[in-house]
């Protein structure tokens, strides 16, 4: 799903719901933001020392800078007053992770130092298990890792942000507000098969 048309299709399911400074009660309309500008985006590369992806540059332009989407993905912003928080390599939200860092599908290591947090922590708010852009070299997008606390691996990968985005809208957008489930959740229905993944003896 390209970001213009979720913008699109959020403005018509939540029409003349803007921005949260008047926090009027239902969760669109308390957690969108003012939007980054590209001087923000530019500066906040040049701290982590990576490019954002085109898809995701577009999302903090064009449609808010960090939200808990559908009040329960937290998606970070850019500079020192983003709304909910900073978005920062994985290690300020999981110090104890190693340096190299196993994919589960693909049986693959990662630095850790170019994995930079999507969202801030678990959907539910009850671990730092969270979603990560995987920084490869000269690559333009980047594929999205779930990164399991405990684990400390990534244990579910989706292929960018735009993909991420489309599973999560798709999965929450007719639904009523109490019953919006994670990214993770939708990929990994059973609540048994979850558990697996993120143990630590797994």
């Amino acid at each position: 799903m390209k970001v213009k048309e979720f913008i699109k299709q959020y403005n018509e399911r939540y029409p003349n719901k803007e921005f949260s400074n008047e926090r009027l009660g239902r969760f669109p309309l308390g957690d969108r933001q003012r939007r980054a500008t590209e001087e923000m985006i530019i500066t906040h590369e040049e701290k982590l020392g990576f490019r954002f992806p085109p898809s995701f540059k577009e999302f903090l332009l064009e449609f808010s800078n960090g939200i808990i989407l559908l009040g329960w993905e937290p998606i970070g912003g850019v500079g020192p007053n983003a709304p909910f928080a900073e978005i920062c390599k994985v290690e300020r939200i999981i110090p104890n992770i190693p340096s190299n860092v196993l994919i589960l599908d693909t049986n693959e290591f990662v630095e850790s130092n170019r994995l930079i947090s999507l969202t801030m922590y678990d959907s539910r708010d009850i671990s730092n298990d969270h979603w990560v852009f995987i920084c490869e070299e000269n690559a333009i997008d980047y594929r999205l890792g779930y990164v399991a606390q405990s684990a400390l691996k990534i244990v579910e990968v989706v292929e960018n942000f735009e993909k991420w985005l489309e599973i999560f809208w798709e999965g929450n957008k007719d639904k009523e507000d109490k019953m919006t489930v994670s990214t993770f959740q939708i990929l990994v229905p059973d609540h048994w098969d979850r558990q697996r993944l993120v143990a630590p003896w797994e």
